[in-house]
Parts: C-alpha cells; structure tokens; sequence
C-alpha cells in the first residue's frame, strides 16, 4: 500500500497497482496531504497520476521514461525536470549517473555533487521537511 513518510507525507509504493496509485494520490491529495512518488506508472495513467504527486524521486532513466526526454547530461535532466514540473510536480529529484543528486525546489535547481554529504548540504536551500523526506526515501527504496 503506502507508508507514511512523515506527517502528511506518503509515499506511493511500486508493488501497488496503477489503479491502486492513483486512488491512494487523488484520496491524500483531497484530504490535503502530499504523495511521494519513487517509481514511473504506466503510460496510461501516468498523466492523471502526475498533477497528484507533490514529490518525484526518479533516477536519470526513470526520468527520460516519465517524461519522453532523451537523457545525455545536467542540460536534458533540468528540461524533462521542467517537464514534470509542468505537469503539477512542484518538488523534483533526480539521483544522477555520476552519483549526484539534481533538486527542484521552489523553482530552483540545486546539484549535490556525489562527494557532498547530502544530509548536511540540504540543510540549506532546502526545507527540514524535504530532507526528511528524503533521508527517509534512501531508506525504503534501491538506488
């Protein structure tokens, strides 16, 4: 089904069905709670499920599968970013190839380089609740 990241937060599961996705977004989306997603549904539903989800944790695959971009640097990642944002995702975040981490928050980028620890580089920019969030999500999901 789904876990609870951290108040308000779920985090949408790859073993549930794209129809069971979708019903868990749109239900916490109405009662104003925020859905994590960390895996690409199918194509069919990919639209409707989309401008339900408040977070994306894709890899640079997943993101080229999500948003039909080819995928060949930072240049192509912050355009299918800008993609997905465009379709109601309000935070992005791609675990790069080199082993980098590319955040869109509040309309901004910002690149983790893999040598960077990540927990501390987020405190800035980015809010405590994201870097929950995420430390919570390197926790339950495969690189």
């Amino acid at each position: 089904m789904n876990n609870t990241l951290v108040p308000n937060y779920f985090l949408l599961q790859p073993n549930c069905s794209n129809r069971e996705m979708l019903n868990i977004a749109k239900t916490a989306y109405s009662q104003g709670k925020r859905t994590v997603l960390c895996t690409v549904p199918e194509e069919k539903i990919r639209r409707k499920l989309l401008r339900y989800v408040s977070i994306a944790v894709f890899n640079e695959f997943q993101m080229g599968k999500a948003t039909k971009v080819t995928i060949d640097g930072l240049p192509s990642v912050k355009t299918a970013t800008l993609r997905l944002y465009g379709r109601g995702v309000e935070t992005i975040i791609v675990k790069m190839n080199n082993g980098g981490t590319l955040i869109f928050a509040d309309e901004n980028f910002q690149l983790l380089e893999a040598h960077q620890n990540k927990a501390t580089a987020l405190g800035g920019a980015i809010t405590p609740e994201l870097k929950m969030i995420m430390e919570m999500i390197n926790n339950h999901t495969k690189p």
